[in-house]
Parts: C-alpha cells; structure tokens; sequence
C-alpha cells in the first residue's frame, strides 16, 4: 500500500490535508491513518475522486483520494499519511509519506 501527501491548505474552515492512497494489489479503497506533528489525529478512508491518482495509476480507477479538515494553530507542521493494506496482508500499514509546511 502507498499513500502520498498532496496538498496542505488553510481554509475559512481550517486547514484541510489531502492526498491519495492505494494498494497495488487492488482497486478497492483504503483506509489512511493520519498524523500531525507525530500525533494521530484520525483515520479516513481514501475514496474521494482523484484526477492526480488516475494520472499516475491508470486502471485503479479514480476513488483513491481523501482529505480531512482539522482545526491548527498557525505556524509549522508536519502532515503525515500511512495506507493499510485491503489485499496480500490485510490491515498491514506502509511506510508514512509526509510533508512539512508552514501555515
């Protein structure tokens, strides 16, 4: 499983992270385990439209996104994603893809 950090935004509603996610041994949608600053803030599950995704992967099909809006200080942060698994090993993490941003 692979998930990636694609954007970070400060919103009127606060910040919103998003990003895609996959297994590559299936087409379903994945469950993506989120922190910020090393601290779990929840899990989402990658199944939003995402054009960058299909760019990348075609014939996965386009329900690979997500994204979650949090409420932050300003300031620093660092975002982190980890994709689990649907196939091969079910519920094993991958490694986490992170981007680091000052809002």
């Amino acid at each position: 499983a692979a998930a990636v950090v694609r954007g970070v935004s400060r919103g009127t509603s606060g910040v919103t992270i998003s990003g895609w996610a996959h297994d590559p041994d299936s087409t379903a949608s994945v469950d993506v385990r989120l922190r910020v600053d090393g601290r779990i803030i929840g899990t989402v599950r990658a199944n939003f439209s995402s054009a960058s995704f299909v760019a990348r992967h075609p014939g996965y099909g386009k329900l690979h996104g997500f994204r979650k809006t949090l409420s932050l200080p300003r300031g620093k942060h660092t975002f982190c994603a980890q994709a689990y698994n649907v196939a091969g090993t079910p519920g094993t993490p991958a490694p986490s893809s992170c981007l680091t941003t000052t809002l």
